[in-house]
């Protein structure tokens, strides 16, 4: 389904206000660029369905379209809230055609060599996961949450939160071993018996009950 199309590097200029110099991150620093103005520059209004400067001139240059999933990836770059890193990759979606035209959907996500903050494809493969599961971040389940990533309550199809830092065993391709993050079924969100492969509840068995069964066990 996702046959990789690389693009050529996009060169975007930061303003004063909205980039950072150096954020720390355990032992490492990295630059940092304000989520609230990358995300507008990327997609643009998109409650008007208008396409921001960046995304515009990848799909002018390269014919992006709504029946493409665009992957813009950062190699030294963290996202921002006031200065303090907040997140490594998301995933979002807009109406096109002033909002009323198809869906584009779209993730920004950083590549990490195993050690500086986690692995180096578990930020892609768990946003990867939930763009299939839950484009929109509107496909409803029944309430979970105090797991993973997730401090309180939540209740869509985001089958990367409650894994959070859960590394799949490593995958060697061409000798670089990835490090997919572990996702959780279906039948997790939505209750016991398991309907996923082998009737497990996550796709390397980590999770052996159904988030009903967990909150019973955390209260």
């Amino acid at each position: 389904m996702l046959g990789p199309i690389v693009t050529a590097v996009q060169n975007v200029t930061v303003p004063n206000g909205d980039a950072e110099e150096s954020v720390s991150t355990g032992c490492r620093k990295f630059g940092g660029v304000e989520l609230s103005w990358w995300d507008p520059e990327l997609v643009g209004g998109a409650g008007q369905g208008e396409v921001g400067t960046l995304l515009a001139k990848v799909a002018a240059s390269n014919g992006v379209g709504p029946t493409d999933l665009s992957i813009f990836i950062f190699n030294s770059v963290l996202l921002t809230n006031a200065g303090a890193a907040v997140a490594t990759g998301y995933h979002n979606a807009f109406f096109t055609g002033g909002g009323f035209g198809p869906v584009q959907t779209l993730r920004s996500y950083r590549f990490r060599h195993v050690g500086l903050i986690g692995g180096d494809i578990d930020t892609l493969s768990h946003e990867v996961g939930e763009w299939m599961d839950d484009p929109l971040g509107t496909n409803p389940t029944p309430s979970w949450g105090h797991i993973g990533q997730v401090t309180n309550c939540q209740n869509n199809l985001e089958v990367g939160d409650p894994l959070t830092g859960t590394s799949f065993p490593g995958v060697t391709l061409g000798g670089f071993t990835y490090h997919p993050q572990e996702l959780a079924f279906f039948s997790w969100f939505y209750g016991h018996p398991s309907i996923g492969a082998g009737g497990e509840y996550s796709d390397n068995g980590t999770f052996t009950s159904d988030a009903g069964n967990l909150f019973l066990k955390l209260e």
